[in-house]
């Protein structure tokens, strides 16, 4: 909590947790002053912690104190705090704190009686919060005292899984190269999302499919990207420019970043320009992680006697148990699980199974989805499908088969996206194929009227300037001048003209943004590199 002053006004709290209340009602999002609602729920917190700890007595209060302060115990007032809470847009960790500390206040005090209303609310801000354990008790405690149902508490319910697993993954918790046996328990999703359909099919609320895809989607959103799936390919050197050969060193260093940095010559610390630097890797990822490389080949590593193709080893349990899980996870929902009638999957629920391969590393399976299991469904691909799979190769630098497969998303008539652009540049950027990738968003540009995300261009020019390529560079930027000069036509759509008056409009896009890139990086990059 902020450091405020010890004294609660509670008319002026009360009338503060009325006006929020009124905001959520006219449910318009540009109305929630996060400051505010930041301040709002200081000082009810505040509030509680004097009442709890016994810092203040209600017997010592006056009469119109007592019936303010017994107002502001009430379920609505509380429902309202909790709302104000959950929009303070704290990160996971300190909203997860805070409930927590609340809920217990309240429990000490006992004067706030638990409404349907009020449970939700609790429910919302444990969702967010990422309080999986909490969430599931509150979806038996409506069920037990026969709470009105609705889709929402189900979707917190979720929320809460991805949540907690991000928290995770920020605090360093997940290791994502230890086996699996040695990761969080969440990251297997399967026993929290059987409580929530069973809590579901005891409330009387169906399963649909788009339902039943967040629920799969969780195994790729609770676990992320593994070992299996990733490789570096190159990192970030920081060397002074005093450390440099003379012929070497950068003349242009207003812009560059400065650091304290040893000098050997004169035995100390000088505060000097840093040059930064891409190098990449000379080794290429194990060759048992790239289709294209292991395609037809047998992998003898656990039977030295009868050798295995990699599909079949992908297709094994012992290979990753959460995608095992997956798997099973979504054949029973076909079947009918916790209670549910069965459903039928479609294109999203085999799109978050592509998914969770892709991040387990099990390529081949992904494939063998895409390619056969679909097919014999009777579910085409669409747009995400292809770019899952070309994210995943990309993920490896799987060049040739990222080629391959976006060759035959354009032979099925189907269109791509920036994504799509997104996932090839990014394979051939791993494999230090500079050139290769400014051609290509040009060529995409040019021919389906398509570009990448912003942060794309940024990367592309950040390698090339990282590795002293100042012509691709360049060549970039000019690429990026055409498209300040775009003007819209006939055979233009809304969509694609959105698309692109926000990327003429991108801050990072702009001449100024485009020099101090160039001045980072220790090189210069004049007027006349503009076109006039």
């Amino acid at each position: 909590m902020n450091g405020s002053s010890d004294i609660v006004d509670f008319k002026d709290l009360s009338r503060n947790l009325g006006h929020v209340a009124t905001t959520e009602h006219l449910g318009n999002p540009d109305l929630t002053d996060v400051e505010a609602c930041k301040a709002t729920a200081d000082r009810f917190e505040l509030f509680l912690k004097q009442f709890a700890q016994g810092i203040k007595r209600f017997v010592d209060l006056s009469a119109d104190d007592q019936t303010q302060a017994r107002e502001l115990l009430s379920a609505e007032s509380v429902s309202s705090a909790f709302w104000v809470l959950s929009k303070c847009r704290y990160e996971p960790d300190e909203l997860s704190e805070r409930t927590r500390l609340w809920e217990r206040y309240l429990g000490k005090l006992k004067m706030t009686p638990l409404t349907d209303s009020l449970s939700l609310r609790l429910l919302i801000a444990n969702g967010k919060a990422g309080n999986v354990g909490r969430v599931l008790s509150l979806l038996q405690l409506r069920r037990a005292l026969s709470y009105s149902t609705c889709e929402e508490e189900f979707n917190l319910a979720i929320r809460s899984l991805r949540v907690s697993s991000l928290t995770q993954h920020k605090d360093g918790v997940r290791n994502i190269f230890l086996h699996d046996s040695q990761q969080p328990a969440i990251d297997n999703p399967t026993r929290w999302l059987d409580a929530i359909l069973l809590n579901m099919s005891q409330r009387g609320f169906p399963l649909t499919t788009p339902f039943a895809n967040l629920m799969i989607e969780c195994y790729a959103a609770t676990g992320g990207r593994t070992g299996k799936a990733v490789h570096h390919f190159y990192r970030v050197v920081r060397q002074g420019i005093l450390t440099m050969p003379p012929d070497e060193r950068p003349t242009y260093t207003d812009e560059m970043p400065k650091d304290w940095i040893y000098v050997p010559e004169e035995q100390k610390k000088v505060y000097q320009p840093i040059k930064v630097r891409v190098k990449f890797h000379k080794g290429s990822p194990p060759f048992y992680k790239i289709p294209s490389t292991v395609k037809g080949k047998l992998l003898y590593d656990r039977n030295p006697e009868n050798g295995e193709l990699k599909l079949s080893r992908e297709l094994e349990p012992e290979y990753s148990l959460p995608l095992a899980a997956a798997f099973a996870f979504a054949d029973s929902l076909q079947h009918g699980a916790c209670g549910h009638d069965p459903i039928t999957l479609d294109v999203g629920s085999y799109n978050a199974l592509i998914k969770a391969c892709v991040y387990r590393g099990a390529l081949w399976r992904a494939l063998h989805v895409l390619d056969a299991t679909m097919p014999a469904a009777g579910i085409s691909p669409n747009t995400q499908s292809y770019n899952i799979i070309l994210s995943g190769l990309a993920a490896v630098g799987d060049v040739v088969t990222s080629q391959e497969y976006y060759l035959k998303m354009h032979n099925s008539g189907i269109q791509p996206d920036c994504y799509t652009v997104s996932a090839i540049v990014d394979g051939l950027l791993n494999m230090n194929d500079i050139s290769g990738a400014v051609t290509v968003v040009q060529d995409f540009f040019n021919q389906h009227s398509v570009l990448p995300p912003i942060w794309t261009h940024s990367k592309i020019l950040e390698l090339s300037l990282g590795q002293g390529m100042i012509y691709e560079a360049k060549r970039y930027c000019y690429f990026i001048q055409q498209l300040w000069k775009w003007e819209p036509n006939q055979y233009h759509d809304e969509s694609f003209i959105e698309l692109m008056r926000t990327t003429q409009a991108s801050p990072g896009l702009q001449k100024v943004a485009l020099k101090k890139m160039f001045a980072y990086f220790g090189e210069e990059l004049k007027d006349s590199d503009f076109l006039p």
